[in-house]
């Protein structure tokens, strides 16, 4: 609860901050990529975080093979997002206007958020709520001082610089993430190992 509420209110302000800094048409943007994209995030990941934690609650031995195979999904649909984005783009608007803004948001929502919410449910898998929420919490603090620095810092508000920032705090966060995973839990070799 602790996890989710901090990320919600973190969440609220850093919307608030870029909503007044950027134009609205650059906003709306924004908005509705962020929007489309977190709708197909989930299907991404193949629900292979989920199969973690049960794998883990039944066995602990388990955890490092279910690891390895959810992390080796969400890289490669994660990789296989960002390549297809451009042709997508082409083929839905004719041009490629905002691509830097697509690849950056397609790379924070479907390729480093899902890493950060597994490193969350692999702390969930072991009953260590405490990190999880952490975790939850920290991508959004992130983002809320990468969304003060983009209205402080005399740099230019644009779309894409916001697009490069939000993609920049997201990388961290998701790096600190899998760093405290790694020093807490371990991680685990890539592989489909369970699919076997």
């Amino acid at each position: 609860l602790y996890g989710l509420g901090t990320k919600v209110v973190l969440q609220a302000a850093y919307f608030i901050i870029v909503a007044r800094s950027l134009d609205p048409g650059g906003y709306g943007v924004f908005v509705a990529l962020t929007a489309a994209l977190n709708i197909l995030a989930p299907f991404l990941a193949c629900g292979t975080g989920a199969l973690m934690i049960r794998a883990t609650a039944r066995r602990q031995t388990d955890y490092r093979p279910y690891l390895g195979m959810a992390i080796t999904t969400i890289l490669s649909t994660g990789a296989l997002a960002l390549l297809l984005a451009p042709v997508a783009l082409v083929i839905c608007q004719g041009s490629t206007k905002h691509l830097l803004v697509i690849e950056a948001l397609v790379l924070t929502e479907l390729l480093l958020l899902p890493l950060q919410q597994l490193s969350a449910q692999a702390f969930q898998a072991h009953a260590q709520m405490k990190h999880s929420a952490r975790i939850l919490a920290g991508a959004s603090g992130y983002r809320l001082v990468a969304a003060v620095g983009f209205m402080l810092l005399p740099i230019q508000r644009t779309l894409d610089t916001w697009a490069m920032l939000y993609a920049s705090a997201t990388l961290l966060s998701t790096l600190t993430a899998l760093y405290l995973l790694n020093r807490s839990l371990g991680l685990a070799p890539l592989g489909l190992g369970p699919l076997k």
